[in-house]
């Protein structure tokens, strides 16, 4: 469900009076839209705040640091290793899954990977991704999105601390 569905749905919900068992379904439906949404953005805030301490003392452009972040995944071509364990992933990120295939046709004009022909590639793409869209919302790399800059400890744990904060990848 899109966050658009959801709204809509509420929307709903305040406009028409609901049955007790349309109101329950809603609730249910909303239950797991935020249950599965902070999977994929724990995931990444998650992989980020793990990562980040690697490249302290290394020189980026701010607009970099999430493709530097993420170099490994993107090189080796998973994130699990396992494309069962990547499709069980990207079944727990099903809405999620949806956001990004609509975000990449936005973005990029066409689909570089089909979630379901190459899972772990789709997954990988997706994790950049919302790597990325987290650093670019924080503060600290805004500051320096264009210019290059030496990552020290202070410094990622300002970005770390600002990550927590953001509700919302795309």
């Amino acid at each position: 469900m899109t966050r658009e569905r959801m709204e809509e749905l509420l929307e709903m919900a305040n406009v028409r009076h609901l049955k007790a068992s349309e109101l329950r379904e809603l609730a249910m439906q909303i239950e797991q839209y935020e249950n599965e949404e902070s999977g994929f953005i724990d995931y990444c805030k998650n992989h980020i705040e793990e990562k980040i301490y690697g490249f302290v003392g290394q020189s980026f452009y701010g607009c970099d640091l999430s493709h530097e972040l993420t170099m490994e995944e993107n090189c080796n071509g998973t994130l699990t290793f396992d494309r069962k364990e990547a499709i069980v992933q990207l079944n727990e990120w099903w809405y999620d899954c949806a956001d990004y295939w609509t975000y990449e046709k936005d973005n990029f004009g066409e689909h570089y990977h089909n979630p379901f022909d190459e899972p772990e590639a789709y997954m990988v793409c997706m994790v950049i991704e919302g790597c990325a869209s987290l650093l670019g919302q924080t503060e600290a790399l805004q500051e320096v999105w264009n210019d290059k800059f030496e990552l020290t400890e202070e410094l990622a744990d300002k970005i770390v601390e600002q990550v927590k904060e953001i509700n919302s990848i795309w």
